[in-house]
């Protein structure tokens, strides 16, 4: 009798390696997705849907936004006036390979929008960016533009911008008080136009 029951304990335990134990370890290998990444799909969700009210409700009041190299600002008031810039401009976020270390949510980002259409860029790819969270908020979102994207813009933009300063001065000193860019949905929407014309001009000279 002892060896049917360890015949049947054996087959049992076998049952459960074979059974159950494969659920477990898919279980283990596909573990639930942390809170933080799934808050910043939402986030990129709204971002490209341009919900500015919706966009600041993920901020912490004290929000940090930079992109190396461009720009970097501080608290919700200079990020609404961003937000709103990038809805005037059509901006859409590409992301992928979301990473979570900690408070620190890191992806492959790239973006899309009408000032790099008409300069002749399909997208600028991020050499790297990230999200820092406090608690369910995001403190800071820091990113850089990629090398080979700046590399690409660098002459079609240094082309523009000097038609821009020959022909529409006046627009552009108003744009760009003391050298820097003033940004808003009016800003952007100025710039398009400009950008437009440029494209325009262009077009027409590979024509004739």
């Amino acid at each position: 009798m002892k060896n049917i029951y360890l015949s049947l304990t054996s087959l049992a335990f076998m049952l459960f390696l074979i059974v159950i134990c494969p659920s477990c370890s898919k279980k283990r290998k596909e573990p639930a997705q942390p809170k933080i990444a799934e808050i910043t799909q939402a986030y990129f969700q709204d971002f490209n849907a341009h919900d500015t009210e919706k966009i600041l409700s993920y901020f912490t009041e004290d929000i940090r936004y930079e992109v190396v190299g461009g720009f970097s600002l501080q608290q919700k008031g200079q990020v609404r006036s961003l937000l709103d810039w990038y809805a005037a401009l059509n901006e859409k976020l590409s992301y992928d390979e979301i990473g979570v270390r900690g408070d620190t949510v890191s992806f492959k980002l790239s973006e899309n929008n009408d000032w790099l259409r008409l300069l002749g860029a399909k997208e600028s790819i991020f050499k790297y960016a990230y999200i820092v969270f406090r608690g369910d908020s995001i403190s800071s979102f820091k990113g850089e533009i990629s090398a080979e994207s700046l590399k690409g813009l660098r002459a079609p933009y240094s082309s523009f911008l000097s038609w821009a300063k020959k022909e529409r001065k006046d627009q552009v000193d108003k744009l760009m008080p003391g050298g820097q860019f003033s940004i808003g949905t009016a800003e952007a929407l100025e710039w398009r136009n400009l950008l437009s014309e440029w494209w325009q001009l262009g077009l027409s000279k590979a024509k004739e």
